[in-house]
């Protein structure tokens, strides 16, 4: 699947879902799925966060997933090696 086909799977959400209703706080799951992922298989030197010499595709989205981890499903675009490759406006 090309990269720029980014969707957040039905198992993603449901896996976040889960943690919430744990009462994991929006914020720590969002790591989990981003710099403690890059952490776990050793590449959070170039991945993971946003940070002057790292690599950033970044995901934009139309609502805080902080209010609502469900709100990673709102997809306003997606720009991957500077180019946006998705817009949903």
């Amino acid at each position: 699947m090309p990269a720029h086909h980014l969707t957040i799977t039905t198992i993603q959400l449901m896996k976040w879902s889960f943690l919430a209703r744990l009462n994991i706080p929006n914020m720590d799951i969002l790591k989990i799925a981003t710099i403690n992922s890059a952490r776990c298989v050793g590449v959070e030197k170039d991945y993971g966060s946003i940070e002057v010499g790292k690599q950033a595709d970044l995901v934009c989205l139309e609502e805080n997933p902080l209010e609502n981890i469900s709100n990673v499903r709102k997809i306003n675009r997606v720009i991957q090696s500077g180019k946006i490759v998705v817009e949903n406006n």
